[in-house]
């Protein structure tokens, strides 16, 4: 187990100090251990338990390959309980391991999608890919890296994606609603091709 650690702290009172009622959460992958990804309840350091666990085993993670993209915090306006935003991780696809003989260029078979899960049960949100996502995909390559978000109205929300795949394609990602599918539709789009 070797994936970049992702930590969510949510301070209530924001004394810095963590104590009952605050929760303290980390998420990691496996890179080239395998194709999961788990989410780990350390508010009680002394008690830690899992939160949850996700791999290309599971219907909505299929085109998951190794698990090397860094979990990404944020908040989506398609994951509020009540009125209260609930946090998010997005990450990639993951790595094709046919790309350590195939070079770029060659079409992937798995790690073509970007994944939006809720932080603290690990359901799927969203995701993006080729035959299976919330959103179609017709990118080719693996997507092992991290993805960045940008919230461009400042209204606490992701609301743009960008990401890079190992074939040297840069997208994005536009989710202007609540709804990913409804009027105002969640896109994405090649903005390079560098390959």
């Amino acid at each position: 187990i070797d994936g970049k650690i992702t930590s969510y702290i949510s301070d209530k009172d924001g004394d810095g100090i963590n104590k009952e009622g605050d929760n303290v959460w980390l998420f990691f992958g496996l890179r080239r251990g395998g194709t999961s990804y788990y989410g780990l309840d350390i508010s009680n350091p002394d008690s830690p338990s899992l939160l949850w666990h996700i791999d290309a085993s599971m219907d909505d993670f299929k085109e998951m390959g190794q698990s090397w993209s860094q979990p990404k915090v944020g908040y989506s306006k398609i994951n509020i309980a009540g009125d209260v935003a609930k946090p998010v991780l997005f990450f990639g696809g993951g790595y094709d391991t046919s790309k350590d003989n195939s070079g770029v260029g060659a079409p992937d078979n798995v790690g073509r999608a970007v994944y939006m899960v809720d932080a603290e049960t690990g359901t799927l949100k969203w995701s993006m890919a080729p035959e299976s996502g919330t959103t179609s995909f017709a990118g080719t390559d693996s997507i092992p890296a991290s993805i960045s978000t940008l919230d461009s109205d400042a209204d606490g929300f992701a609301d743009r994606l960008y990401l890079g795949d190992t074939g040297g394609n840069v997208w994005r990602v536009d989710m202007p609603s609540d709804n990913p599918i409804g009027e105002e539709p969640w896109s994405v789009f090649k903005l390079a091709s560098l390959g």
